[in-house]
């Protein structure tokens, strides 16, 4: 990313519409978590996420149905992550 120390730590942000829910033993890079809590919210089911990188809401389709305490991964597609500075 632009304007980033290479090799330095960072904080990052992603939309909760920009992230994406996979199986634990999907294909390429995703973040383990567990499925705390769903809420059917019309259009679209919302998510709470436990990760090692602390509590993540998700918004997903509702063609998509995980249930509370199933293992899942977290896909992040890089052009929608963004810096947070000062973090």
């Amino acid at each position: 990313m632009p304007g980033l120390d290479a090799g330095g730590a960072t904080r990052l942000m992603a939309r909760p519409e920009q992230i994406d829910i996979v199986a634990p033993d999907a294909d390429g890079v995703h973040l383990p978590g567990k499925i705390l809590s769903r809420y059917f919210n019309g259009g679209h089911m919302d998510y709470r996420i436990a990760s090692d990188a602390g509590e993540i809401a998700v918004h997903a389709s509702t063609a998509q149905d995980w249930a509370p305490g199933t293992a899942v991964g977290l896909r992040f597609d890089p052009d929608r992550l963004w810096p947070l500075e000062g973090a």
